[in-house]
């Protein structure tokens, strides 16, 4: 049996290498068929039966009713910068950078995942009444990161993406905006609830998440 699985960026870099490693000792015969995918067909898909489980974001903007959706985490998306960066010292006395200082550094965008940063865009729409434009795009994850910590752009990414990030480290940058949160989880065909393999792979899931607490990525347990 193949477990064809569509995950987003964060997934596929942080949880799942070690989440299927742990489901396949339980169910040697499993294979698993990984694949990025696009957030705007990614249900289709899974309604159609290109992919049989999704580890994705944003769950709250998608109409998703007839599947089985589990939240399992809440992500923020943050403005980051690499350590030392000179938009630090722009914070005020409350330790917040003002918005209008993002204005004063280039920007990169990460296109791998254009999910990344919807709300933080947003917000900083709000506040300076039009949106910042990036002077590099860049669909390589990787290049993304060493750009930003080899010069002084900034991007917008899930503060659970830099955890690991050293020499230098990449850190949010506390802007005085408000962003909301965003869930995060697995989502499969409601009549595939009843497998086993399933059920361990969200379990799993929800105990990598509790043990790996990092940023805002929060075990939310609701199902």
């Amino acid at each position: 049996m193949t477990l064809r699985i569509g995950a987003g960026l964060a997934w596929r870099k942080r949880i799942l290498p070690e989440v299927l490693l742990s489901v396949q000792a339980q169910f040697p015969a499993l294979a698993y068929d990984i694949r990025s995918l696009d957030y705007g067909s990614a249900a289709d898909d899974l309604r159609e039966g290109r992919f049989d489980v999704l580890f994705m974001g944003a769950l709250d903007r998608l109409d998703l009713s007839d599947l089985a959706v589990h939240p399992i985490i809440t992500v923020t998306d943050r403005l980051v910068a690499r350590e030392g960066h000179p938009i630090f010292a722009d914070a005020g006395q409350d330790g917040n950078v003002p918005a209008r200082s993002v204005m004063c550094y280039p920007w990169l965008e990460a296109t791998t995942a254009p999910i990344f940063g919807s709300q933080v865009q947003d917000a900083l729409f709000g506040a300076l009444g039009f949106r910042p434009q990036p002077t590099i795009t860049c669909e390589n994850f990787d290049t993304s990161l060493a750009i930003l910590q080899r010069s002084d752009y900034i991007a917008i990414l899930p503060d659970a993406m830099i955890t690991d990030i050293a020499n230098p480290r990449l850190l949010p940058v506390p802007l005085d905006i408000h962003t909301n949160y965003g869930l995060a989880g697995m989502i499969y065909r409601q009549e595939m609830a009843e497998w086993p393999q399933i059920s361990a792979l969200l379990e799993i899931s929800r105990e990598w998440i509790t043990q790996h607490q990092t940023g805002s990525w929060i075990k939310d347990g609701t199902s």
